[in-house]
């Protein structure tokens, strides 16, 4: 099949995710009673309008509050697209913004308008997800134009993309930079030599972030700017971040409610304030304003003259706002001329300042994780391109049964692996973990290939260095489990049985969830008798399954060891990815008698779970229920050759 074909079939899948995304948006939020919403956690009523505020760019900050429900579990997460509705006003549309600050019971909505309506006054307020079409009009774009390329520049990279036709290298010298290791030079030399497309191939740990920022610079002493893209904010805020530390200018695009505060001075809403004329374009708009308010000032006795006038007022309005967008539009070019790096989302590539750009290099990271159609958004503005990911990781979600089973979650970077391998370089040396917590990954998904450095191979929570008393002391204490930098939990016969909420349809295991705290504290209480400081590490505890992870979330944010740790949090496996802890445990949570196992099938998403631990993992799961599967027979082989391998009974009280 050829590339244009591929395109075609892709873009056949996409309109069926398209459908599934909208057929469960309204199921879930347009056809579902408000108390059913509520009990999922997708929405909130009543809430309050605490207060407005103006903030960067002139866009309204609204501040809700819940008034019920208060410290229930919800779905809501910074970046999320939000809609206000009122119960007084139904047949009001609802407004919608983008959430950030989002807390327990309140969050800051960011709206880009300059007036609230009347009804947000009446109360009788709530707030709901709200579904966003926006991502999915420009990935079907960004496809129709790669796949009805006729000829140029573009079409010979997507024969390149696509494996029809060979990637090129050309000599280039490169000078090995000291604080990288050899496959990370190899990664950056290829990066220079390559004319169409370089892949960085970043397993966990391996410093694929460093190696990316290190090549940014390399090709920047050749071209005067450069486009960074990734497909989440998060991913292109770390970048930005890193790339702002090593004293290049940068511009970071996108909803300011979507970043981190440490990166809002990049951000193209910050540097277009600090503008020398950014007063001057406030003082024009405040003028369009006061001269709308005086044309509308008219209610009563409205005759011809108040006509003419206001008719002449309204006409100096619109010419004051269009002076004002030509002369807003020359200071963010200005700005953005300045640049050495411009970094947005894939999406983010598709807003109307950039519609004119072009690059000679695009930088786009995680791109495994990224939707093809979603990665060639950046790339219709490429003549090059290199990804940096890992494919053996967290794939992108598709929720269409069919269009999974069709594809459509393998990716661009997936594709070019297969097609043009000559193109990657695998980073094969790991600064995170343990090198038993290594292994089984290492020999699951990379063949073997991966090394852990010196630093970090033998290291355990109880190592000399971080002790706070007499190094002499006994490190391995009373408990020969206590500095095992891996054990495997086998609650099969515990009785530990997986538990449907009927509401948020989700699985958890209370059981295991108990043991998992019986197992913690007596780690907890062994690392403090052996003189170590708690305060000193960190702790992760992943799930599959959001009712697992609310039930240890409830289960343990009181309990006091825990809270003398010097961090803690419990998340699903996508709110993991690219963080690490000194201590991770996995509650694998599947316990029935059909050997069912859900979310577990995506080994992928467990190769992220099994390599964020740095001294110690501990996986609770039950064998019986897991056993079937080659992927976890294979894990529990591997415990055992270590002897790593406990029984869940240890801990039934």
């Amino acid at each position: 099949m050829n590339s244009s074909a591929q395109l075609e079939q892709w873009l056949q899948l996409l309109k069926l995710e398209e459908k599934a995304e909208e057929e469960l948006y309204r199921t879930q939020v347009l056809e579902t009673p408000l108390k059913t919403r509520k009990a999922q956690g997708i929405c909130w009523y009543p809430v309050v309008l605490k207060q407005t505020d103006l903030g960067l760019g002139q866009k309204l900050i609204l501040e809700l509050e819940r008034t019920s429900e208060l410290d229930q579990h919800h779905l809501f997460q910074n970046g999320q697209i939000l809609a206000i509705f009122s119960m007084a006003f139904p047949q009001e549309a609802p407004l919608t913004g983008v959430a950030t600050h989002v807390s327990r019971n309140s969050l800051k909505l960011v709206m880009q308008r300059d007036e609230l309506p009347d009804w947000l006054d009446e109360g009788k307020l709530g707030l709901d997800l709200c579904y966003d079409e926006t991502t999915y009009r420009e990935m079907r774009r960004a496809v129709e134009i790669f796949k009805g390329l006729q000829q140029g520049p573009l079409l010979s990279l997507r024969e390149k993309l696509f494996g029809e036709a060979p990637v090129k290298f050309l000599a280039f010298p490169f000078q090995p930079l000291p604080h990288l290791n050899d496959s990370q030079n190899r990664a950056v030399s290829q990066v220079l030599q390559a004319q169409e497309l370089a892949m960085i191939h970043g397993p966990p740990g391996t410093g694929k972030t460093t190696t990316l920022v290190a090549a940014i610079q390399a090709v920047l002493q050749h071209e005067n700017q450069v486009l960074v893209s990734a497909p989440s904010n998060a991913a292109t805020d770390l970048l930005c971040e890193k790339l702002a530390e090593s004293g290049l200018p940068v511009v970071r695009l996108g909803h300011p409610a979507r970043m981190s505060e440490k990166i809002l001075p990049y951000t193209l809403d910050e540097q277009l304030s600090q503008h020398p004329n950014f007063q001057v374009l406030q003082n024009l708009r405040r003028e369009a304003r006061d001269t709308r308010s005086k044309a509308l000032r008219f209610k009563r006795n409205f005759g011809p003259a108040e006509r003419a006038q206001r008719r002449e007022e309204m006409a100096e309005v619109k010419r004051m706002l269009a002076m004002a967008r030509e002369m807003e539009n020359q200071m963010l070019e200005h700005i953005l001329d300045r640049a050495r790096v411009i970094l947005c989302t894939l999406v983010g590539a598709s807003q109307e300042i950039m519609h004119k750009r072009k690059f000679e290099t695009v930088f786009i990271d995680e791109a495994a994780q990224a939707l093809l159609g979603g990665t060639l958004i950046p790339i219709l503005k490429a003549k090059r391109v290199i990804l940096a990911g890992d494919h053996c990781q967290l794939p992108p979600t598709v929720k269409s049964p069919q269009a999974l089973a069709g594809g459509l979650n393998k990716t661009l970077f997936e594709i070019c692996a297969e097609a043009q391998p000559e193109a990657a370089t695998l980073l094969d040396t790991q600064y995170r973990m343990n090198q038993q917590i290594m292994g089984f990954s290492s020999h699951e998904f990379y063949q073997d290939r991966l090394l852990a450095h010196a630093s970090v191979a033998e290291h355990r929570l109880l190592d000399r260095e971080v002790l706070s008393h007499d190094p002499s002391h006994n490190l391995g204490s009373d408990d020969p489990w206590l500095n095992r930098p891996l054990e495997f939990i086998d609650t099969a016969g515990c009785g530990h049985e997986e538990e449907l909420n009927p509401e948020s349809k989700s699985t958890g295991n209370p059981g295991e969830a108990g043991l998992l705290q019986i197992h913690l504290t007596q780690l907890l209480v062994g690392l403090q008798s052996a003189g170590l400081d708690l305060s000193t590490l960190s702790l992760g505890i992943i799930s599959p399954y959001r009712q697992q992870v609310n039930l240890l979330k409830d289960l343990l944010r009181t309990d006091p060891l825990v809270l003398k740790l010097g961090s803690f949090s419990v998340d699903t496996v996508d709110g993991f990815q690219g963080q690490e802890r000194d201590i991770m445990y996995i509650s694998l949570v599947r316990s029935n008698g059909e050997g069912e196992l859900g979310f577990l099938k995506d080994t992928r998403r467990m190769n992220v779970a099994l390599t964020r631990a740095r001294k110690k993992l501990v996986v609770i799961g039950d064998s019986a229920t897991l056993a079937n599967h080659r992927f976890y027979h294979a894990f529990q082989e591997y415990c055992e050759g270590l002897d790593a391998w406990r029984s869940g009974w240890e801990f039934m009280t």
